[in-house]
């Protein structure tokens, strides 16, 4: 039996553990969007037939988030809305 293994965090990884002490698996892909814990995944079930990683994606880390706005800017925002739609007569 051939199997495509997508994910592999706790779960893959309990299941390549799993998938290596039995005999009917013929071919085991562990495909994840880092290819570090497909490669620890499949570490962790023994290799052998097991193939991990993914290939042609670029090795890289995701872009950081953006800065966040200390909380007295945000209320001084928040503030300055209100104002607004105060004189206005949203409220």
């Amino acid at each position: 039996m051939r199997v495509l293994l997508v994910g592999a965090g706790g779960v893959g990884t309990a299941v390549t553990r799993i998938a290596a002490r039995r005999p009917f698996f013929e071919l085991m892909v562990v495909a994840d969007y880092d290819p570090a814990r497909a490669e620890a995944a499949v570490a962790a079930g023994g290799g052998g037939a097991v193939r991990g990683g993914a290939p042609g994606r670029p090795r890289h880390r995701p872009p950081p988030p953006p800065p966040r706005r200390p909380l007295r800017q945000v209320h001084e925002a928040d503030r300055a809305v209100r104002r607004h739609h105060r004189r206005r007569g949203m409220t």
